[in-house]
């Protein structure tokens, strides 16, 4: 019941659809904002269910900026994509990968980019909006665990979630 002028709200595709009968708790929340000309508005969330998704539909509202990192051998920019990580399974257990198998194809030279080059990707990597039409305040940021810096998740261990998931 309180104006604010920077509003967070975080795991957002967790929240009820419904308040206690008033309606939508990002709405209610973000009419808190409204007394503020420079107010700011940040909703933060891992998507869950696909087309029923609160932070992909707000995603789809701004100017979708996704960052872009170059390849250390032909500079092109690319996002990560997990079709892009390539792997081999583990000879003595199909469900998991050999961790010294897996890296990264570039989409453009399709050379093969191991982990240990992400640091400097990282550093050369920027923003770039894919919605050239969203209303000029609305920016709206995607990234995803494969940009995950070293020494937190790794390549091998995001193959072998994946590869866990699949055999449920």
């Amino acid at each position: 019941s309180i104006p604010v002028k920077f509003l967070i709200m975080d795991e957002c595709d967790a929240y009820p659809i419904d308040v206690d009968g008033e309606g939508d708790p990002i709405k209610l929340a973000e009419k808190r904002t409204t007394t503020f000309s420079r107010r700011k508005i940040l909703l933060i969330s891992t998507p869950t269910i696909e087309n029923i998704s609160t932070i992909a539909k707000e995603f789809k509202k701004g100017d979708q900026r996704y960052y872009n990192v170059p390849c250390p051998c032909c500079k092109g920019k690319q996002k990560f994509l997990f079709t892009q990580l390539k792997y081999t399974k583990s000879e003595n257990d199909e469900s998991v990968c050999d961790d010294e198998s897996v890296y990264y194809e570039c989409i453009y030279c399709k050379e093969p980019i191991k982990e240990h080059h992400k640091t400097w990707m990282m550093e050369n990597g920027e923003w770039i909006p894919e919605n050239p039409d969203a209303p000029k305040k609305i920016r709206s940021y995607h990234i995803n665990s494969l940009y995950s810096p070293l020494g937190w998740k790794t390549w091998p261990e995001l193959v072998n979630e994946l590869l866990l998931a699949q055999k449920e």
